[in-house]
């Protein structure tokens, strides 16, 4: 009955990825309204999402109950950037994919496919819980994620060495959403109701808009395109199978020295890490002259497989 109930959840998901995918391939989605579509949810509706539900759902008592989870977030990723360089080096991967490989297994793509999967599985009550999630995450692709691939050429000498940290790429609309809303809960302000239900509507788009728009992202990308070797098994098995196991072994093991957290909190970050990884890798593999096809193939791959894989992972963690 449990492995029913999850299938339920998880259907609704594919297919509405389905439904962007036949949508392009039957060319009524144009490449100009797929751009469209993500500026839409990226700046439109995704902050709206989150500053709705973080003024709903969370109040000045509760920050401080958010410490401990984030401290664990950023401990989790500290463990998964080095259980990545450590399989860099005994599976031998290439240079031109080592950036591409280590981003593969410990960042997500949280926006398009992490928080409106959160939302359809747990509801806006994860919502704080994401958020802590989500900030971490994002200053670790800028920071240290982007830095690895642009740094990371195929040839030698041949990529953006040097090239150093943009402070500007951190300032996304989702992010400024989550401050304004912690801003109006620290100030006690009153949104006006108009305002306030304006934004909810918006943000009410985010999950069906989103996972349209990875229907489409795969339409693009091509499934005839899509190619297996070994570099690419590993990363999988990396974000599939090592990400979730080694955040579930951070969690037990705070646990045995009694910082338990509620368990919204860890199936969340669970299966947060079990997403697959951030769809700009090959936009930044472009930049740092690596290899473009390998890291269009992690986000490829890795979005169509997540659709088996959460299944899997909800099971597990319920």
């Amino acid at each position: 009955m449990l492995l029913l109930e999850i299938i339920e959840d998880i259907l609704p998901i594919i297919l509405l990825m389905a439904l962007g995918y036949f949508l392009r391939e039957k060319k009524i989605i144009n490449d100009g309204l797929n751009a469209n579509l993500a500026f839409l949810v990226m700046n439109i509706a995704l902050p709206s999402s989150i500053f709705v539900s973080v003024v709903k759902n969370l109040d000045l008592s509760q920050v401080g109950s958010l410490q401990e989870p984030l401290f664990l977030n950023v401990a989790i990723l500290a463990v998964l950037y080095a259980v990545s360089i450590v399989l860099v080096k005994l599976c031998h991967i290439p240079q031109g994919r080592r950036g591409s490989f280590i981003n593969g297994m410990v960042n997500t793509n949280s926006l398009f496919i992490g928080m409106p999967l959160n939302t359809a599985l747990f509801g806006d009550k994860a919502i704080p819980y994401f958020i802590v999630f989500y900030v971490p995450s994002l200053i670790s692709i800028w920071t240290i994620g982007a830095t690895l691939v642009v740094n990371d050429p195929t040839a030698p000498g041949t990529g953006a060495a040097g090239s150093r940290f943009q402070p500007k790429r951190l300032i996304q609309a989702p992010l400024v959403g989550c401050l304004a809303a912690f801003l109006v809960l620290f100030l006690g302000l009153h949104i006006p109701k108009p305002l306030f239900a304006t934004l909810g509507y918006l943000g009410n788009m985010v999950t069906p808009l989103s996972l349209i728009y990875i229907g489409i992202s795969l339409s693009v990308a091509g499934l005839h395109n899509i190619r297996f070797d070994k570099d690419t098994l590993v990363a999988l098995i990396g974000k599939f199978v090592l990400s979730p196991a080694l955040t579930a072994a951070v969690f037990g093991f705070a646990a045995s020295f009694g910082c338990v957290l509620p368990a919204l909190a860890t199936h969340t970050f669970i299966v947060q890490n079990a997403v697959p990884t951030l769809a700009v890798l090959p936009i930044l593999a472009t930049q740092g002259k690596g290899d473009v096809t390998y890291a269009a193939n992690l986000v490829t791959i890795g979005t169509l497989l997540f659709v088996v894989v959460v299944p899997v992972v909800m099971l597990l963690v319920s």
